[in-house]
């Protein structure tokens, strides 16, 4: 072949390609030698920038490959080293790799080792992966549906997501306990609703075993605070009754059960939906319904115990408080106590011993058969006791029974008697032991009924044979005969 210049030689229609070869003169070695395309990149990767033509069909940059063919071989396939004295001698932003699109970077690596990527898809698919969005959200995807985001100091989920944790080690195993939102401003603690719920507990930390006499830790719940004279939120626990649903496939409503909080600037514990049980922090307690309250606790101390004016306190037939009372104590009027229980006679005990229900001594009030009966009365082991009427002081008897005389009712100075060998006798004044009031056109002050002589008469003796009125006189029986 002649000898022709460069500069007459035909422009070729194509880039170099790998096998074309060059004849290339070297400033060591041998020379001129010929090189293939591949040979000449090879020698200026890393000093001279390579720019591809414009293409119309896939044909990369670099196109590498290799064969690896030793097992026991440790191979690198690209290696870049930023050589330098030290790590100073770069920018701290300097990359050691840098893809672009459009002179626009999509993926790089900083020197520190630092990735950039917008989005990092794990399959094929390009549906599932983390992607950076607008620069300032970050988004999870999976099969192309966004499982989770993290935004503005925020990591968000679907209103259907989960927070679950494993029941062990890795974090691949099963999962036995889950945050859920169950609807706005309601979180759950547990998997959504179910056919077969599962109870869940909400424990804090406590001491661990084995440490000696360690105290635990406080729970403190706390509602929302107000400011100024705005009070702060309640406490509020719910529960749902049973057939509050209207069906046996209705979820049950919520009602309150217990509400702890603030109302008219005092502490308040209520129990029940509408206010049926108050605690308050002065001490008080009230039950019954909000506003109509039927028993309360008072926060003096000389208030003692409060039930509202048409109560009562009772006492349940049973050992259950709640069943049906049949002793009750009620307010009839101011300062008036009563003890009544609609149409059923009423028994008032006041006990002098008490052994057991068949051994006491006790005072009774009580209406029997339609008879107010008033007594005293005993049983086994007890005795029978006397009755006294006292007046100024417990020792100022102006009455007994069986006190002063036996078998006898005592009234300071007159003694009736149950006997028929006693009189009856009135000191009324120093020089009278009877007086009888004075009688009237319709009322005689004294009446002897009809009968017959005694057997034995006394002196004093009077009476009446139907006929004429007899009296012992000197130890003589006179008649008072009608003239």
């Amino acid at each position: 072949m002649p000898n022709l210049p460069i500069s007459g030689l035909t422009a070729s229609a194509t880039n170099l390609g790998a096998a074309d070869v060059l004849p290339v003169t070297q400033t060591t070695g041998v020379g001129p030698v010929k090189m293939t395309g591949l040979q000449i990149a090879g020698g200026l990767l890393g000093s001279t920038s390579l720019t591809g033509g414009t293409v119309t069909t896939s044909q990369p940059v670099l196109n590498l490959a290799q064969t690896w063919n030793a097992s026991a071989v440790t191979f690198t396939g690209l290696r870049f080293n930023a050589a330098g004295a030290s790590d100073a001698n770069s920018a701290s932003a300097s990359l050691l790799m840098d893809l672009q699109v459009g002179g626009s970077s999509r993926f790089n690596v900083r020197k520190n080792g630092r990735v950039y990527a917008q989005s990092v898809y794990f399959d094929q698919t390009w549906d599932t992966g983390i992607t950076i969005i607008d620069f300032t959200r970050m988004s999870f995807t999976r099969q192309g549906t966004a499982e989770a985001v993290v935004q503005q100091n925020a990591f968000i989920i679907p209103s259907t997501g989960t927070y679950a944790f494993a029941s062990g080690n890795p974090a691949i195993t099963a999962q036995d306990t889950f945050l859920t939102r169950r609807a706005a401003a309601n979180l759950r603690l547990g998997a959504a609703d179910a056919a077969a719920p599962v109870a869940q507990t909400l424990s804090v930390q406590s001491v661990v075993a084995g440490t000696t006499n360690g105290a635990g830790a406080n729970l403190t719940i706390t509602g929302s605070q107000g400011t100024g004279s705005g009070a702060g939120g309640s406490i509020i626990f719910q529960v749902a009754p049973a057939n509050g649903g209207g069906g046996a496939t209705v979820q049950n409503p919520l009602v309150n059960a217990l509400t702890i909080g603030i109302s008219s600037s005092l502490n308040t514990v209520t129990f029940g939906p509408i206010g049926g049980t108050d605690i308050l922090s002065s001490g008080s307690i009230r039950i019954g319904v909000a506003g109509n309250y039927a028993f309360a606790l008072p926060d003096t101390l000389d208030r003692g115990v409060n039930v509202r004016s048409n109560g009562y306190y009772g006492f349940a037939s049973t050992g259950n408080p709640g069943d049906t009372a049949d002793v009750l104590l009620r307010r009839d009027a101011a300062n008036t106590l009563a003890l009544r229980n609609g149409v059923n006679a009423q028994t008032f005990r006041v006990y002098n011993t008490f052994t057991d229900a068949s051994n006491y001594e006790r005072g009774i009030f009580r209406w029997d058969s339609n008879i107010l009966t008033i007594g005293s009365d005993k049983s086994g082991t007890g005795a029978n006791r006397a009755i006294a009427f006292c007046y100024g002081s417990p020792t100022a008897r102006v009455a007994d029974y069986s006190l002063s005389n036996n078998n006898a009712w005592t009234f300071s100075n007159l003694v009736i008697a149950t006997g028929a060998t006693t009189g009856i006798g009135v000191g009324l004044t120093s020089s009278t032991l009877m007086r009888f009031a004075a009688g009237t056109t319709s009322v005689s002050p004294i009446r002897l009924e009809s009968g017959v002589a005694p057997t034995s008469p006394v002196n004093g003796d009077i009476w009446f044979d139907g006929t004429d009125i007899k009296m012992r006189i000197g130890g003589v029986t006179k008649t008072f005969t009608l003239t």
